[in-house]
């Protein structure tokens, strides 16, 4: 029998269950007068943007509980309150008209999504910043992105220290937006953009704008069922909001209607998101995680796999929760370890999902519960509305259990034309026979580490830019907690102190590419 081509697409029985748990998620079935009467004020005048969602999810859900931060509850109308006023303030003043590019630079509170909202109501554009991004970082995703202004949170201030646009820090936004009471909201949302930046398809980071394709509604809804989000059920996002997968949430959530329990709101964690290597204090995110469930009754966690391997070995090293409230758990941007997996099985019970996406094509798989027990190291089947394939470098197709570049046509796809968009990834995985996804790593020197990318290429450079040193090597590493980590060794022409090299690391490339251990040898 000739092995049959690793190219696979879901089946019209899964596109319509996933339709149907979708459309109970997004309260759809629960809800329909609601729902519909958002789409039909909010769709027309705002489009589909982040916009839309926060007007609409105030008309319907009013004085409900929208989010929980650092701050504590805000509710849906009080989140569209100050969206609207930042957007007023920032058109009357003239710092954000149609085209303007704004960078959103600022941790998982409410003003990030009222910042997305804003930008959007005056019709810019918008480009999601990771608040710990080095200054060499920071400025390759800006470079030649025309943008003018940013916002964003105390604390960036050194890495923006060479940005000639504006900047807002939003600790003077509540004075700010005390006098733009009885300003007009501006309606522009649908000449509005989305950019995301990722440093994954290439060495050089990139900037991928979002496409608003009609049709990306079924991917979304395939994404709500599998993850079995609750209308007026408590959902816990610890994975970033700069992020696509951490938005994606945070728009579903809204929506759907299920409160919003940001990870600014959880103690140890406060504004922080994740820290990795230097010598910031890592977070047990594991006992943060379990006290913000007992807390807030928390239905579904959404994280990333170094978040949920903490929750593992804490469940692991007891006592464990006697009931829990917790009937999803989902994991995504990198790949979670089996181990990982099975913890939470044994503890909770097959309530795990795993989800597997890009930014520059949206959801792609999903498999959950007792699927994804018994394959614990599958990706699971394409969403409704996407084709996998497996490729070679030339873009041949290869047979199913041949080990290739993952490709996704997908109304998601921000490249591509027509209906659906075409993008491969860097990727590498292989279909099996029942057409599951696998993946065998990434090509290229670009790795994704706890959800975000890291360039050894760059790393290495940034080393040997050091004074004193005069050659540099970076390698992964296992490691218990984050499953792999950045490794170095330098030679050097005289002293040269690692901690001072690891904060060299930190301040041009962020938290992510500092080593977790150097090697100094001197050049004899």
């Amino acid at each position: 029998m000739t092995p049959r081509a690793a190219d696979v697409a879901p089946s019209w029985g899964e596109a319509v269950r996933q339709m149907i748990e979708g459309m109970a998620s997004l309260s759809v079935l629960s809800h329909p007068l609601k729902l519909a009467a958002m789409a039909t004020h909010c769709l027309p005048r705002h489009g589909m943007t982040p916009a839309a969602a926060i007007v609409a999810t105030a008309l319907a859900w009013g004085d409900a509980v929208a989010l929980t931060d650092q701050w504590g509850n805000c509710s849906y109308r009080e989140l569209a309150a100050i969206t609207g006023r930042l957007a007023a303030m920032l058109s009357d003043r003239g710092w954000v008209t149609p085209g303007t590019d704004v960078g959103v630079m600022v941790r998982d509170d409410r003003w990030i999504i009222a910042a997305y909202g804003a930008i959007g109501l005056c019709g810019g554009t918008v480009w999601p910043l990771n608040p710990k991004l080095g200054a060499d970082d920071l400025a390759d995703r800006l470079r030649g992105g025309g943008v003018e202004l940013v916002i964003h949170s105390p604390g960036c201030e050194a890495a923006l220290a060479g940005f000639p646009g504006r900047t807002i820090s939003t600790a003077a936004l509540p004075e700010m937006l005390a006098d733009a009471r009885g300003l007009t909201v501006p309606r522009l949302a649908r000449r509005s953009g989305f950019v995301m930046l990722t440093g994954g398809t290439t060495s050089t980071p990139s900037a991928v704008p979002i496409k608003r394709r009609w049709s990306a509604p079924l991917t979304g809804l395939a994404l709500a069922g599998a993850t079995g989000v609750r209308h007026g059920r408590p959902t816990l996002l610890c994975a970033p909001l700069f992020h696509g997968y951490g938005l994606e949430v945070a728009m579903l959530c809204l929506i759907s209607g299920s409160p919003l329990i940001l990870n600014t709101a959880l103690p140890g964690v406060g504004a922080a998101q994740l820290d990795k290597g230097g010598r910031v204090p890592r977070i047990d995110w594991g006992t943060a995680i379990l006290h913000a469930i007992e807390q807030h009754r928390v239905h579904s966690v959404f994280a990333v796999p170094a978040q949920l391997r903490s929750l593992a070995g804490r469940l692991d090293a007891g006592p464990t929760p006697s009931t829990t409230t917790v009937r999803s758990i989902v994991s995504g941007a990198d790949r979670i370890d089996e181990a990982t997996i099975r913890s939470l099985i044994r503890h909770w019970g097959p309530v795990v999902t795993n989800y597997y996406g890009t930014t520059e094509s949206g959801t792609l798989t999903v498999i959950a519960g007792a699927a994804l027990a018994a394959q614990p190291d599958a990706l699971g089947r394409p969403v409704a509305g996407v084709r996998l394939r497996i490729v070679d470098t030339s873009g041949r197709v290869l047979r199913r259990g041949q080990v290739g570049l993952v490709q996704a046509v997908s109304p998601l796809a921000s490249f591509g034309t027509g209906w659906r968009g075409t993008f491969t990834t860097s990727d590498l995985g292989f279909i099996d026979d029942a057409g599951q996804l696998h993946l065998q790593g990434r090509a290229g020197a670009v790795q994704r580490l706890g959800g975000e990318f890291v360039d050894l290429t760059q790393v290495e450079s940034v080393l040997a830019d050091f004074p004193g040193v005069i050659t540099a090597k970076a390698w992964l590493t296992p490691d218990d907690a984050m499953g792999q980590r950045v490794a170095a060794a330098v030679t050097t022409n005289g002293p040269v102190s690692v901690e001072s090299l690891r904060a060299h690391v930190r301040a041009r490339l962020g938290p992510a590419a500092v080593p977790v251990s150097i090697e100094v040898s001197a050049d004899t």
